[in-house]
């Protein structure tokens, strides 16, 4: 993808702007095709599997709206594949391109704003960290907690917070092997950060007593620190914030 396409800023330094924010994270969309699309994302009202998309196009600071069906019954049967969420790229010439499946879409917006590898290689190694975050981390919550009998009780909760310690082991792993610098690779984000940063804010406003388990100053803090520099980021702390969307509300 040709960096005409959009990128963060480059030049200047990478101090800390705020907690964890840095320079480097001053998206600009630098193509008059992308500053002049629009973007839809069909999906119910909750975060789920449309959040991490919808992060991504915050943080870059597209045109988007979050929508929801109306009439899903109805609805489904014009879908590719009758499932949610459902990304429209509406471009400036008239066109549009649909796009199904949560890590399609993800990777079309990534791709679309360079937020992905500069090779096979780190193609390859991206996809793998969003995979992990999108199924492991997801399907062990599913089996160890929600799906258990008292999925609220604490000591459920506790059991299946540590069965997610080993993902986010390799993770502060890459991470460190990376420089400790709060980006999976080089200095430069990318779309497999945002379903670990999702799954951190996500225990951090509904699990607070596990949450610093699983990122903290003390504990994987290299993860912590890029959640912090995603967190602290003013398009990302706006959309957090709400009163746009149902699920985020004000």
């Amino acid at each position: 993808m040709a960096s005409t396409t959009g990128q963060p800023a480059q030049g200047g330094s990478q101090a800390p702007l705020q907690s964890g924010y840095t320079s480097n994270d001053e998206y600009t969309i630098k193509s008059d095709v992308l500053r002049n699309s629009r973007f839809e994302i069909l999906y119910m009202p909750a975060r789920a599997r449309a959040e991490v998309p919808r992060l991504i196009l915050e943080y870059v600071g597209a045109d988007y709206k979050s929508i929801e069906p109306v009439n899903w019954a109805e609805e489904k049967k014009g879908t590719p594949f009758g499932l949610l969420p459902i990304l429209t790229h509406y471009k400036p010439d008239g066109k549009s391109v649909r796009v199904a499946e949560g890590p399609a879409l993800t990777r079309y917006i990534a791709r679309l704003f360079n937020l992905s590898g500069n090779n096979l290689e780190e193609e390859a190694f991206l996809d793998s960290c969003y995979q992990c975050a999108f199924d492991n981390v997801f399907s062990t919550l599913l089996i160890h907690m929600w799906l258990k009998p008292n999925p609220k009780d604490k000591a459920t909760i506790d059991a299946a917070f540590a069965k997610l310690a080993p993902f986010f082991d390799c993770f502060e792993r890459l991470l460190v092997q990376n420089g400790s610098n709060g980006y999976l690779l080089h200095d430069k984000t990318t779309y497999a950060e945002f379903p670990w940063f999702e799954w951190v804010d996500f225990f951090y406003s509904d699990f607070h007593e596990q949450a610093p388990m699983i990122a903290s100053e003390s504990v994987r803090p290299t993860t912590y620190r890029l959640f912090k520099r995603l967190r602290s980021n003013p398009r990302i702390q706006a959309y957090i914030n709400g009163g746009r969307w149902k699920y985020r509300p004000a």
